[in-house]
């Protein structure tokens, strides 16, 4: 007999619960093989649960079982993580991990009974409103909701995840506590609401508005037939029960840095909320050759289709109060928290209080999922007992039929459109089956997520300079007891005598001569206690680490510290035990009254689909063929549900403008993508590049664009921000050849910018040295770093601009007004560039800044103008009230002395007004030749002379470094700054190593040069390792960045030094 017979046979002994269970549970294995793995999907937030998990399993060796304070995070200085954040999801993957599971299965695991435990939940709450058929529906459209994906397999949000199917269970118990009365419906609603208070505190704040409204519409439907007293209970025990939890969370965010959770550009609200368009986006296959796909955020097509048409069939087919009430009220619900996912809904985050942590307006897609999931079961529902059509068809009739192919067709329109989120959209990161508290700390240096979290949120305030290490980890290391008493902090002839350490305290014994202030290895947080001798004495944090110190007298002395709990934590404390014994109490009572029958009303009449065995054999085999086609082959290979999108040699489909641009150590510009060409100066400008890799690159390389304007100034900020949605892509040496990446940006126009056009440049740099990546010519040779992609054009800002309150000078310039003149720097040099940038402000209409000439004076120790420099504002119509920006570069005379001077503005009526400082260190000017091993005397354009050089060429060697010493005598003070280059060539000259920039490390620019003066020039040249021996050309010379070389005489634009010899390693 076939295990399907006899899985079939088994069904009928089932009730219908029992069936809508296991269908649910077996349409969910489809979704959630890709997650019964020991590898763990590459997740946003993946590694930070991974690692807390990992913490708190070598604090249960230490026999810290709970604790607020969590001793070994942050290189072991440990910090308040439990104060504020929720420990159910934590708690949930370490005692799965306690078991015996690997760490990556343990947390696979969670989201897999979240997933599941979301379909059950959600079909308990549609079979009570519904009937089996629409439970089934509801649970299956919740467990598929894009949200629930996206959550497991792309953000890696477990305390999320976790919370989702306490949603629908908790309404379903408060409806069946409101209905019955009855005792366990008590306990599964405080137990349900209490366990998503300390599960995840957004969710919280997000649902209990929602629960208490539902609450209020049974009421509407029921008023007093119901057990309201019992409800309001159960919400009030629920606060009670956590109160250990919320009180401190809520009271004490005083304590921690928990601004820096939404202070960020990437936590603001302002710049998460989504379009109606991306809610509602059509499916779209995972494209396995792109490295970091955005995340994109969105409630489904097909789902939102489902509950429209659910919505409209349930209005029409019930004649059921409650049921009609409930259909509205999860549509008007439902389209309240898709209306609050977009910026139409501004001025209200900016109003409600608490809701700025909420951070991200698009959480409130996922939430809307549960509301839609009830409507689209609203297509299949059934009246309530006592209220069934007087002619139900009996199994095998036409209508049953035209039902079972309706409810197959619908769970096929919820699974197939989802299949796609099914996959880890950035594939396996795999990981150490059983890290231990050393990977803990290699993850935080690595990464420099100090305390295992992205924002350092729950730093203690006294904590100003993070720490980069500590000296606690030697001992975690050597698996050795940690010693957190600082004996460096003892006087000299002091001594520890005795010391013990356990959960979070400390005993010991010390000697001192003199009186001193003590150091223990910890932050200070509230709660930490110290006792001398019995005594209490102050404690305090350091500045700037906030580690714990204390004064100790001299002599022999006992010393204790602990972490214990505040007067408020005491309170909530007792608040929370108080109300477990008074629930225990109630519920005690409520056993011996008499058990009240749940009303007929709760309970819909089973229908001739739902009684049909046949409809629950057809969906479970749908769900057994779906995992089976989904395991042997859609995971197996290229399907419409995955594929690679693109191949080497080919272009993503994205790129807007192909331009195939290589660069330096392997990297390829495929193209890029401009989103506007046009944009106001209050707006951003959006570009995307697509890059692959020809070589795995030997450096980690990342990307900034910036506009420039025709005078080669900068008007953008120094970074460009990431897009909403953006995944970083994986740090350029690991590149795959055969992926590429995306590389989004938006670039912000500099405040008060002046309208007009443009340049857009890119620039690639190393992340850890900041030098920037050359792009290579036709011939393979390096070329500017800058590349030009376009242009783009800045219009009038579409709100009038608002000036910076800091550095305001306010001083009037004709019908004009300077606020503000700000200096790149206090301290130069002579032939050094200053940057100056002024804010304007029209008085005026029809006010120009050509009605009068300003100047700015440098001005020396004696008030003498040592130089002048015109000042003036952009040239343009202005209307009163615009604010607009000028930038200028002020070239120092070379001529200038050390000393102390002024910035003054004068002019346009104005006497002179002091607008900033500068020192000025001038450098010693050599008028006698310096030797040179090897003398050159070639000139250079008028500019300079090639003296001579120094260098040892002789016997190279791969991945050695080449010192050459040039010797320059100016011929005349540049009006302009020349770069030197020093270049190794190959026989077909081709640069193998290089140096470039300003003279003697970038301290003499050729502008600050005197006529007959010598500058000795140093340069390193790194030959890389790969470097083939042979015979190689040591050449040099001058440019102009973006320009030309200057020439010999002879014509030549470089000065051949000598020969080079590379041998071989």
């Amino acid at each position: 007999m076939s295990r399907w017979r006899l899985l079939t046979r088994a069904l009928p002994s089932l009730n219908l619960d029992h069936y809508g269970m296991v269908v649910i549970v077996v349409l969910c294995l489809v979704a959630l093989a890709p997650l019964l793995s020991a590898t763990s999907p590459c997740t946003h937030d993946g590694d930070l649960h991974y690692f807390r998990v990992t913490a708190m399993a070598h604090a249960l060796k230490d026999g810290i079982v709970f604790s607020r304070y969590m001793p070994d995070l942050a290189f072991g200085y440990g910090y308040p993580f439990f104060n504020y954040r929720e420990p159910v999801s934590y708690y949930i993957s370490l005692a799965l991990y306690l078991v015996g599971l690997p760490l990556p299965l343990a947390l696979n695991l969670v989201y897999v009974f979240s997933i599941l435990a979301s379909g059950l939940a959600a079909y308990l709450l549609a079979r009570d409103l519904f009937g089996a058929t629409a439970g089934l529906v509801g649970g299956v459209a919740y467990a598929y909701a894009p949200y629930q994906f996206l959550n497991a397999l792309m953000r890696g949000n477990a305390p999320e995840s976790v919370a989702l199917p306490l949603l629908p269970l908790t309404l379903w118990a408060f409806r069946r506590l409101a209905l019955s009365g009855r005792r366990r419906y008590l306990l599964l609603s405080v137990g349900s609401l209490a366990i998503l208070y300390l599960t995840h505190n957004i969710s919280s704040l997000l649902f209990t508005p929602l629960l208490l409204a539902y609450l209020a519409v049974l009421w509407w439907v029921y008023r007093q037939r119901l057990h309201w007293a019992q409800a309001g209970l159960a919400v009030a025990f629920a606060f009670a029960l956590t109160a250990f939890f919320l009180a401190p969370a809520l009271l004490e965010q005083d304590y921690a840095q928990l601004h820096m959770s939404r202070v960020t550009r990437n936590n603001d609200f302002h710049y998460n909320f989504l379009s109606v368009a991306e809610m509602l986006a059509p499916p779209t296959s995972v494209d396995t050759s792109l490295m970091n796909p955005p995340m994109q955020v969105h409630l489904g097509l097909a789902l939102a289709l489902l509950g429209i048409i659910g919505l409209a069939v349930g209005l029409l087919r019930s004649r059921d109060r409650e049921q009609q009430v409930t259909l509205g009220f999860m549509g008007l619900a439902a389209l309240l928290m898709l209306w609050m996912s977009t910026d139409a809904s501004l001025w209200l985050w900016e109003r409600l209080p608490l809701i700025s942590f909420v951070q991200f307006p698009w959480r409130l897609v996922g939430r809307a999922a549960l509301p839609v999931a009830v409507l689209a079961a609203g297509a299949f529902l059934q009246p309530p007992q006592g209220r069934a059509r007087r002619w139900t068809p009996p199994q095998g009739h036409p209508a049953v039929q035209v039902g079972q192919a309706l409810l197959l067709t619908t769970l096929l329109a919820i699974l197939l459109p989802a299949l796609p989120d099914t996959y880890p959209p950035m594939g396996y990161c795999p990981a150490e089956a059983h890290p231990n508290i050393n990977d803990v700390f290699a993850y935080e240096h690595t990464t420099q997520l100090v305390g295992v979290d992205p924002e350092g949120s729950y730093f203690p305030v006294w904590v100003k300079q993070r720490p980069t290490g500590s000296p606690l980890e030697a001992q975690y290391a050597n698996g050795e007891p940690i010693t957190r008493f600082d004996a460096a902090a003892l006087p000299e002839g002091g001594r520890i005598i005795e010391q013990d350490y356990g959960n979070n305290r400390a005993s010991l014994t010390v000697e001192a001569p003199q009186s001193f202030r003590a150091r223990y290895l910890a932050f200070y947080f509230p709660g930490w206690q110290v006792h001398v001798d019995g005594e209490p004495v102050t404690v305090s944090p350091s500045d700037p680490d906030g580690l714990i110190t204390f004064d100790v007298p001299a002599g022999q002395h006992t010393i204790t510290l602990r972490f214990g709990e505040t007067p408020l934590r005491t309170a909530a404390n007792l608040t929370s035990l108080v109300a477990l014994g008074a629930l225990a109490g109630t519920l005690h009572w409520m056993g011996h009254r008499t058990r009240p029958r749940l009303p007929a009303a709760s309970r819909c009449t089973p229908s001739a689909l739902a009684a049909s065995p046949t409809t629950w054999h057809l969906a479970l085999l749908v769900g057994v063929l779906l995992l089976t086609l989904k395991v042997a082959v859609l995971d197996r290979a290229e399907s419409p549900f995955r594929q690679a999108a693109w191949r080497p040699g080919d272009h993503p489909a994205g790129v807007g403008q192909p331009i195939d641009r290589t660069y330096a150590d392997g990297l390829r510009l495929l193209g890029f993508r401009q989103a506007q060409g046009t944009i106001p100066g209050d707006d951003e400008l959006r570009i995307d590049l697509y890059w692959s890799a020809d070589a795995r690159p030997s450096a980690n390389y990342q990307s900034v664009i910036h506009l420039v304007g025709a005078d080669g100034l900068r008007w953008s900020l120094p970074d460009s921000f990431r897009p909403r949605g953006y995944t970083a892509y994986p740090p350029t040496p690991l590149w795959s050849t055969h992926q590429y990446a995306l590389d989004s940006h938006l670039v912000q126009p500099l405040l008060g910018a002046p309208p007009g056009t443009y340049d857009i440049v890119l620039t690639v740099f190393d992340r850890d040295t900041l030098a920037p990546l050359s792009v290579l010519d036709d011939s393979g040779q390096p070329a500017a770093p800058g590349l030009h992609l376009g242009q783009v054009t800045l219009t009038h800002p579409r709100r009038q601009q608002e000036p910076p309150d800091e550095g305001r000078i306010d001083l009037p310039l004709g019908s004009l007004t300077l606020l503000t003149a700000a200096f790149d720097r206090e301290q130069a040099a002579p032939g050094d560039t200053v940057h100056i940038t002024a804010l304007w402000q029209a008085n005026a209409d029809g006010a120009a800044s050509a009605d009068c000439d300003s100047s700015l004076l440098l001005l020396g120790e004696d008030g003498a103008t040592a130089q002048s420099f015109p000042l003036s504002a952009p040239t343009l119509q202005w209307a009163q009230g615009d604010l607009w920006r000028s930038q200028q570069r002020l070239v120092l005379t070379a001529a200038l002395e050390s000393g102390a001077y002024t910035w003054a503005v004068v002019g346009c009526g104005a006497s002179q007004t002091p607008v900033g400082s500068a020192e000025v260190i001038a450098p010693p000017h050599v008028f006698d030749q310096p030797p040179v091993r090897i003398p050159v005397g070639v000139a250079l354009g008028d500019a300079a002379k090639l003296v001579g050089f120094g260098a040892q060429t002789d016997a190279l060697s791969p991945g050695a470094t080449l010192t050459v010493t040039v010797v320059w005598q100016a011929q005349r003070t540049a009006e302009v700054s020349y770069h030197v280059f020093v270049h190794l060539l190959d026989g077909e000259g081709h640069i193998v190593a290089q140096s470039d920039g300003i003279p003697a490390g970038w301290s003499r620019p050729t502008t600050g040069w005197l006529p007959g003066e010598y500058i000795v020039d140093q340069r390193g040249l790194t030959i890389p390792a790969n470097t083939p021996p042979g015979s190689y050309r040591l050449v040099a010379g001058m440019y102009l960045p973006g320009g030309e070389r200057l020439s010999s005489p002879s014509g030549s634009d470089a000065v051949e030094l000598t020969a080079a010899r590379i041998e071989g390693e």
